[in-house]
């Protein structure tokens, strides 16, 4: 079985029936596909636009249905490349795009984009509200080995979070609240739908390497078994 999933821990999948792993999966899915900043709230000062790349691993792991044990293979690492635009009074919006990146067999399609405001209290903190939605479509062997599958979910979520300014560094916290609404449509032509209301949490530590280029680190926490670890190169100009 082969699908596109990223997460830090490997965890195991409680599911029974196949109908049971198929929801599962558009879970875990929607989360590893939603627009995520990777980014902290910042001091702004002037105008500007910010490239970035967020890097993710994919572990190797196993996935069961009833007592059938398949393992699942995976490329090592998703990419996922956002544009931003900051404004000088804080305001700010970016777009991640992603028109049929193919990976084993698997061909993901993401469009997505956030809009939010930062400010910073007393030069040192920093705070951020956000907003996202996102769309994405993948096509290929999702629930069984050579099938053609489609998966398909819009994503929507809002957070806040809080940062702490010092020279080069910028630890950060938020949490957040999201809806998905995902389906998959397998080879044999069931389709299986699914809504679903989640929490998140998340922590960051973002370290400014010059007045251009910064590295950032952040994982995730939602209500669910899923945690989402991911670093990015950021360039600002």
């Amino acid at each position: 079985m082969k699908y596109l999933i990223i997460y830090l821990i490997p965890i195991s999948l409680y599911a029974f029936t196949a109908q049971d792993q198929s929801r599962h999966l558009l879970e875990l899915n929607s989360h590893l596909l939603e627009h995520k900043n990777n980014a902290p709230p910042e001091k702004v000062k002037e105008n500007k636009f910010q490239l970035k790349l967020d890097i993710s691993t994919i572990p190797e792991m196993d996935n069961a249905v009833g007592s059938k044990v398949e393992k699942i293979e995976t490329a090592p690492l998703l990419l996922k490349p956002t544009f931003k635009y900051i404004h000088k009074s804080g305001f700010y919006g970016g777009l991640i795009f992603v028109p049929g990146l193919t990976i084993n067999k698997i061909e993901s399609n993401l469009f997505s984009y956030s809009a939010g405001y930062m400010h910073a209290i007393w030069d040192t903190f920093t705070y951020r509200l956000n907003y996202a939605k996102s769309h994405s479509n993948v096509v290929g062997p999702i629930t069984e080995e050579n099938a053609k599958d489609e998966y398909e979910a819009d994503n929507e979520s809002y957070d806040v979070s809080i940062g702490y300014n010092f020279t080069n560094f910028i630890p950060y916290i938020g949490v957040g609240y999201g809806k998905v609404i995902s389906s998959i449509k397998a080879g044999d032509g069931a389709i299986i739908r699914t809504r679903k209301d989640y929490s998140l949490k998340y922590l960051g530590l973002n370290y400014k390497y010059d007045k251009d280029l910064s590295y950032n680190f952040e994982q995730h926490f939602y209500n669910s078994d899923f945690q989402n670890f991911t670093m990015s190169i950021i360039y600002a100009f």
